[in-house]
């Protein structure tokens, strides 16, 4: 939701050099785990930022925040952008080559991450590439550079 939103938005352009590269590596990495760039559903976009590291020929976003799609929508005209939950995807089976779901599982209960895992399998027909941060990582790299 919005709250959310404001809550863990951290705007590309405002990281720190390390924090762009991490996330850089990362969505470089998510890229090379795409075989096939025909379709891509980025499950939990927030503001879109994983669309200026990919292509595909189809690309759609969705997440819960309207504040974030309005934006995504602006930063990207070329892309579909939905409002909608990932635990009631508005899409046909099969419907997309690839979905990534990157930062968005820690954020939900137990049955919300079933229900969502569960419509993740019925609407892709290829590649499901998942993130969720590892928080004692991030703590030892923090304490290291801080």
């Amino acid at each position: 939701n919005d709250e959310m939103n404001l809550r863990y938005k951290t705007n590309y352009n405002h990281m720190t050099w390390l924090q762009r590269y991490i996330e850089t590596v990362r969505f470089r990495k998510i890229d090379s785990m795409i075989e096939n760039h025909t379709s891509l559903l980025d499950l939990g976009c927030g503001e879109s930022e994983l669309f200026n590291h990919i292509r595909c020929d189809t690309m759609v976003g969705l997440d819960i925040s309207e504040n974030c799609i309005r934006t995504a929508r602006k930063l990207h005209p070329h892309v579909k952008f939905l409002v909608g939950t990932s635990e009631r995807l508005p899409f046909k089976d099969n419907s997309f080559e690839n979905i990534v779901c990157t930062e968005v599982l820690e954020h939900q209960s137990d049955q919300q991450i079933a229900n969502t895992l569960k419509e993740i399998k019925r609407v892709c027909r290829g590649n499901i590439i998942l993130t969720v941060p590892n928080e004692k990582y991030k703590k030892t790299v923090k304490s290291l550079l801080i």
